[in-house]
């Protein structure tokens, strides 16, 4: 996590961090955002800037601050404080110079930067330092700004669906497509679910900036359910297409262990042969089939507790229940939960 999608290379604010170096850290987040927008150092912030950034290099900005400040600074936590206490769409009204004081008080940017001992969450980084000092500086440019983070950084839409198996409950986040038309060129003009929409982006596009907005909403999905307390671990579904530069299942599970403190072990469940993708297979015997002893549990370290197994995509269940089975089979585990992060409109 040390080069952006522009070659901007975060290995000094990670040090300044580790280290608690704040203010250096604010003024280096400044030069990192402005190197990221295409601008000089020592320029200005402006909206149009900030919306010029990646959302990868926002995302790895806002990760490291979240991380080495025990979850008090970053952008998320800032706008996470404004969307509570903003409604304010139009940027020059008096109502949204009201708004962005409110902000300042509970963040505690009317005063000066406290570098030394900084507490209050949201307090940093202090991005607003490095606007322009022209008639565009003041409330008008950190509104702006504030409700494009609040936009960039707000919790994705689900619409959660109970999934049926060999399991105790399942859930999937949402839909994966709304709609798909056929088009006369033989194409399709498809319709995505916000979060299958990331999620899109995330496996075939190879976008790592989805993994966050993902793991946030299925965490908080997990950590709702009353059975969250007797957990034990997550159990990824093993890939089955292994030429990917990443495996999207895997680390979308590593981020939600972070989130909810559950481990992901990668030696407890081991895909010991290769199958055809299920999808092209429309038999319902011949997919059954393909799954049969695919999967090995190595040891009995979740005997009798409760699990959650964790895959991308509900479409038939196959894969899924073969688990369920090798869980329970071999490994003697208790009850086992399933969370998908989207599922087909078919079985196929």
């Amino acid at each position: 996590m040390t080069i952006g999608s522009r070659q901007v290379d975060y290995v000094e604010l990670e040090h300044l961090l580790s280290t608690n170096q704040w203010q250096a850290a604010n003024q280096e987040t400044i030069n990192l955002m402005l190197h990221a927008s295409g601008k000089e150092v020592d320029d200005s912030l402006y909206l149009e800037d900030v919306e010029a950034i990646p959302s990868e290099d926002l995302v790895t900005i806002d990760k490291l601050w979240r991380g080495f400040s025990g979850g008090r600074f970053g952008f998320s936590i800032q706008a996470s404080i404004w969307r509570k206490i903003e409604g304010i769409k139009d940027c020059e009204s008096d109502a949204a110079e009201e708004t962005c004081s409110r902000f300042y008080e509970f963040v505690g940017w009317w005063n000066d930067i406290n570098f030394t001992n900084p507490s209050l969450h949201g307090h940093l980084p202090a991005w607003f330092l490095g606007c322009g000092g022209d008639d565009r500086y003041g409330w008008v440019v950190d509104v702006s700004i504030l409700s494009y983070l609040e936009y960039e950084f707000r919790p994705l839409t689900i619409n959660p669906r109970v999934i049926n198996g060999s399991w105790r409950y399942g859930v999937a986040l949402d839909w994966h497509t709304l709609s798909s038309v056929h088009r006369s060129d033989g194409g399709f003009d498809t319709t995505r679910s916000e979060i299958g929409e990331a999620l899109y982006q995330l496996k075939y596009q190879f976008d790592r900036s989805k993994i966050e907005p993902i793991a946030e909403v299925a965490a908080q999905q997990i950590i709702s359910w009353r059975v969250f307390r007797y957990l034990k671990a997550i159990i990824a579904i093993p890939p089955s297409k292994l030429d990917r530069p990443f495996q999207p299942v895997l680390e979308l599970a590593k981020a939600l262990g972070r989130k909810t403190n559950l481990p992901v072990p990668d030696d407890y469940l081991i895909k010991v042969r290769q199958t055809q993708a299920l999808k092209d297979i429309e038999d319902t015997e011949l997919r059954h089939q393909q799954m049969q002893n695919a999967f090995q549990v190595t040891d009995q370290r979740y005997s009798q507790e409760s699990v959650l197994l964790f895959d991308d995509l509900f479409r038939s269940g196959e894969t899924l229940n073969a688990v369920s089975n090798a869980l329970v089979a071999q490994g003697n585990v208790g009850r086992i939960y399933v969370l998908t992060v989207t599922m087909t409109r078919t079985k196929r």
